[in-house]
């Protein structure tokens, strides 16, 4: 049990709404429960129930609120004796992020920490995921969310984030895509768009094909993720994608069987800033954003 959880119950016991209560806090509802839940897990009883699209007390519920009206005052009063000590220790993180990061999960993660710890202030830096030694050996971000490198120099430090489903697709103009079975060799014979050499999928996609002593046709070279996906609807290419991508948009998957893949993320900075205080809560921060973001949820792998 923590002071979000108690803060998090007495939101919903004001709004009466899990999605209502959600909202104000800036988290998604399934976190929201999930926060609910760890407290009926800690007293070992219910304490909502929900009774078609609003929210009842239970009787332990009902005896809870004062208690947790109470810490939730004492620790705002705490925070607001203790104010103008912690000023000197706000600080800004400068982080480093891939295009796809930055479109679909960046200001999750930032509204998160935000309403969480008041004293780290977020900027974002859109890297390329190939610069991202250079950034952090230079000073231009502290920290770097993006995929697994097989690169990694001795001087830097990371740990493992979340990973996600990744899926050879096409078109529905394609013509592997109305087949029910494509083997890795037919897929072979057509003409691929992928990122520039040395990104993640593109590696991926390399290693897959030589593997089964295949060709790979790249036929044209895109930017970011995004610059696929609009060249893929012409009908004349295939690629590989998220599973975020894919269903966002009218891409078909391309049915090849026994071929799973899948894309690793971690966190990077250097060995010697890995035990800095604002850089060790922001990774806290983001693991347990993690656990609680439904965006991450909906397409991470266990």
């Amino acid at each position: 049990m923590n002071i979000i959880e108690l803060k998090s119950f007495l939101t919903v016991v004001e709004y009466r709404s899990i999605s209502l209560a959600a909202k104000r806090l800036y988290v998604t509802p399934s976190a929201m429960t999930k926060r609910i839940q760890r407290l009926e897990s800690e007293f070992n009883t219910r304490l909502l129930t929900v009774d078609g699209v609003r929210i009842k007390l239970t009787e332990a519920g009902k005896k809870l609120i004062p208690y947790a009206r109470q810490i939730s005052s004492t620790y705002d009063e705490m925070k607001k004796g203790m104010s103008s000590y912690s000023q000197q220790f706000k600080t800004t993180l400068k982080i480093g992020i891939s295009f796809y990061l930055a479109h679909y999960l960046i200001y999750d993660l930032i509204n998160y920490i935000q309403s969480i710890d008041e004293r780290i202030t977020i900027n974002v830096k859109t890297i390329n995921e190939r610069d991202y030694l250079e950034q952090l050996d230079n000073g231009f971000i502290d920290l770097v969310i993006c995929t697994t490198r097989s690169n990694q120099t001795k001087n830097l430090a990371n740990g493992k984030l979340w990973r996600e489903e990744l899926c050879i697709c096409a078109s529905a103009k394609h013509p592997l895509t109305v087949k029910d079975k494509v083997f890795l060799a037919e897929l072979s014979a057509y003409e691929a768009v992928f990122p520039e050499n040395g990104g993640y999928i593109r590696e991926k996609a390399e290693v897959l094909f030589a593997k089964h002593d295949l060709p790979l046709t790249v036929a044209l070279e895109a930017g970011t993720i995004f610059s696929v996906k609009n060249l893929l609807f012409s009908g004349n290419y295939w690629s590989i994608v998220h599973k975020r991508v894919l269903d966002e948009s009218r891409l078909k998957i391309i049915k090849v069987p026994s071929i799973k893949l899948d894309i690793k993320f971690n966190w990077y900075c250097l060995n010697s800033r890995v035990q800095e205080r604002t850089i060790e809560q922001t990774i806290n921060h983001i693991n347990n954003w993690i656990i609680n973001s439904d965006l991450i949820q909906k397409y991470s792998l266990k």
